[in-house]
């Protein structure tokens, strides 16, 4: 009898399996890929690979939102709120122990047009904000709420039940725009940043960080 599927379980599964530290003109650059946002426990497993180990001590971050599922929620952008305080331990031994809220160092989004729903959302607060370049293609656009029905042959209807605008702003059938457009390879098992996304992921790892936005308030 086969197993039964787990798919939140198996989405976390590839977000930590997608976590690497690559070398880019000398600075490491950290890299995990966001399949599905749906549920409180990717945001926390994001949040455990960058604060923690295995991407904690890189210099700049990018972040794969293509392909797979929307369900981000915006408050998802304050983990990488450069305003949030970083607490630091001072113990008897005088030892310091450091505990980061936020990822504070230099974040780029990969978009696409298989970027859809909530993770769209999060990428247009995440340019609003300025907090970083949005680089690849345009969204999907597809953002209106809806509900999925189990059909009596077995098969399931998502169905559109309402509209969504964004502080006023209507994505659905318009999409998210890069602020750098870069054309992907597409290969086997999903889209790959080739290497046209080097030179705008050495620009953004280059800029002072004093030239970032921080988070809108």
């Amino acid at each position: 009898m086969p197993d039964a599927l787990r798919p939140k379980e198996r989405y976390l599964a590839a977000l930590r399996a997608s976590a690497r530290v690559t070398e880019l003109d000398g600075k490491h650059l950290a890299y995990a890929h966001v399949w599905s946002y749906a549920g409180e426990e990717v945001q926390e497993t994001l949040a455990e690979l960058l604060l923690d180990a295995p991407l904690a001590t890189a210099d700049g971050l990018v972040l794969d939102l293509r392909d797979g599922l929307g369900g981000a929620n915006p408050d998802a952008l304050t983990l990488f709120a450069v305003d949030v305080p970083e607490l630091e331990w001072h113990e008897r031994d005088r030892s310091v122990r450091r505990t980061p809220s936020a990822w504070r160092k230099p974040v780029a989004l990969l978009i696409d047009e298989h970027t859809t729903s909530g993770k769209e959302i999060l990428a247009r607060a995440f340019q609003r904000a300025g907090r970083g370049p949005l680089v690849g293609a345009r969204s999907a656009g597809a953002v209106v709420g809806g509900s999925a029905f189990l059909l009596g042959d077995g098969s399931l209807l998502y169905l559109a039940l309402r509209d969504l605008t964004v502080d006023g702003e209507r994505l659905e059938g318009v999409g998210v725009a890069p602020d750098v457009p870069v054309e992907f390879a597409r290969e086997k098992g999903g889209a790959r940043a080739g290497g046209a996304a080097r030179a705008p992921l050495r620009r953004f790892l280059a800029a002072p960080r004093s030239t970032r936005v921080r988070r809108a308030g």
